[in-house]
């Protein structure tokens, strides 16, 4: 009896190991394809992404300060790609 309580731990706790794994392999891609591109913040389509286009996704104004480098209250796809997506979402 006390083998195949053994057998049954070992294989319910594999199978949590191996559903957390897959969970996490999961998620990383999942969150990037959530993540809005510069062409998503870009709802005019004029090649730049104003204060307000940023904040219509949810843009944090902090991080729309410190992306844009040249000051001219407009983000750049340059500018964009170098804060990255995990500081353009609050």
């Amino acid at each position: 009896m006390k083998h195949l309580n053994r057998n049954v731990l070992g294989l319910t706790l594999a199978a949590a190991l191996g559903a957390v794994a897959a969970g996490t392999a999961l998620a990383e891609p999942m969150a990037k394809a959530a993540s809005p591109s510069f062409k998503d913040y870009d709802s005019n389509g004029d090649g730049k992404v104003s204060q307000e286009e940023f904040r219509a996704l949810g843009g944090d104004d902090q991080a729309f300060s410190k992306a844009d480098a040249n000051r001219d209250n407009q983000l750049s796809s340059e500018e964009f790609a170098k804060v990255g997506a995990n500081e353009t979402r609050s």
